[in-house]
């Protein structure tokens, strides 16, 4: 058990809050690099940032305390946030008097790096567990990850479990199933035809894409939580007299099984197959997404060994799902992982945005606590 200076966390957690970090602005997520390599330095972790190349992004804060060939346990965060450069100004983090702070990312997941820092920090000066751990720190969760996943999952290959420190639930509730999202981009070629003159010899694109969204909704399956999201389209000339030859619709799927996604899937191409007229073709392009998490036999084991953990301290927590995706997704596909590890709170991506200082420090010792019993001395 160790004991979080509060009043130090919730300072260091307002400068973090401080700093703008949406997706994109690099000069912000740089400066809260920049906080996370001193403080892991100042620990005598071995530090580096990794960048893969993308002007767009800062790099990963990755810091661990061996020689980096294997660990025992991973630790992920995100740094980034969903809102635009001025939001920080606007809406400086705040504390109420029933202990509610109150800023943006605060929640999502600016605590829950921070949170790793004081868990790293108590077992490099406690020395009371042997643990070999890694952090990774990225800055583009909010966008999916496409810069860092192949980082994150070469790491849990080489590590035997990974907490992910996205915010806990409201409740308390940690997280071990998230939905995974694949996105598919349709593109209709119809033919072109004066639409009053001759519309019997077009194929009307726009028309074609409109049966695809009813067709493609009723793949929805809240029970098995699929979800479709018809998201963008576009189609036609412009001109009111032209039978549209060319339309286009991006379509994103959320599911939890890999079963689910391979009927997604087969019904898209059976689709492309047998167009609703047969005069148009339609080209599939598939990208992008998260594998979905599910927990695995292992992932139950270490499920069961936190409640213990829990009981001990007087703690009662559930374990629950999520619609979203989360770097968890990518380290799940390969080790035991539990997500939400964060502070308690609610409303990521809002105004609303919070968490419950008073989870701050139980959280925190929590996972403290089951290391040192997984990884004596």
């Amino acid at each position: 058990m160790i004991r979080v200076d509060l009043d130090q966390y919730l300072k260091e957690l307002k400068y973090l809050c401080s700093l703008d970090t949406g997706k994109f602005y690099r000069p912000g997520v740089d400066a809260a690099d920049t906080f996370f390599e001193e403080k892991f330095r100042d620990l005598g972790l071995t530090v580096e940032r990794v960048y893969d190349g993308s002007e767009e992004y800062a790099p990963m804060v990755v810091a661990h305390n061996c020689d980096g060939t294997s660990f025992d346990v991973m630790f992920v965060a995100h740094l980034d946030t969903v809102f635009p450069v001025g939001t920080a100004a606007e809406r400086p983090m705040t504390v109420d008097e029933q202990g509610i702070a109150r800023g943006p990312g605060v929640e999502d997941c600016k605590s829950g790096a921070l949170s790793i820092y004081y868990i790293a920090k108590a077992l490099m000066e406690q020395k009371t567990s042997s643990v070999r751990f890694c952090i990774i720190l990225n800055s583009d969760e909010e966008v999916g990850s496409s810069h860092s996943v192949d980082y994150i999952s070469s790491i849990a290959k080489k590590s035997k479990y990974c907490f992910v420190f996205e915010p806990g639930r409201a409740n308390g509730d940690y997280v071990i199933r998230r939905r995974g999202t694949v996105f598919y981009k349709l593109r209709f070629h119809g033919i072109a035809s004066h639409s009053g003159s001759a519309p019997e010899k077009g194929a009307n694109a726009v028309t074609e894409l409109s049966h695809w969204v009813l067709a493609l909704e009723e793949l929805s399956d809240p029970e098995r939580g699929i979800n479709v999201n018809c998201a963008v389209c576009s189609g036609g000339s412009g001109a009111l007299n032209i039978v549209p030859a060319y339309a286009e619709l991006s379509v994103s799927f959320r599911y939890f099984d890999q079963e689910s996604l391979e009927k997604i899937h087969n019904a898209i191409v059976q689709r492309v197959k047998e167009p609703f007229n047969r005069n148009i073709q339609v080209e599939m392009e598939r990208s992008g997404g998260r594998m979905g998490m599910t927990p695995s036999a292992e992932t139950e084991k270490l499920m069961e060994r936190m409640v213990e953990t829990g009981k001990k301290m007087g703690l009662s927590f559930g374990f629950t799902s999520s619609g979203g995706g989360s770097d968890a997704n990518e380290a799940s596909m390969f080790i035991p992982t539990i997500c939400a590890c964060g502070p308690n709170g609610f409303c990521a991506h809002t105004t609303d945005e919070y968490i419950k200082v008073d989870s701050i420090q139980p959280r925190i010792n929590l996972i403290y606590n089951l290391l040192e019993d997984m990884f004596p001395v």
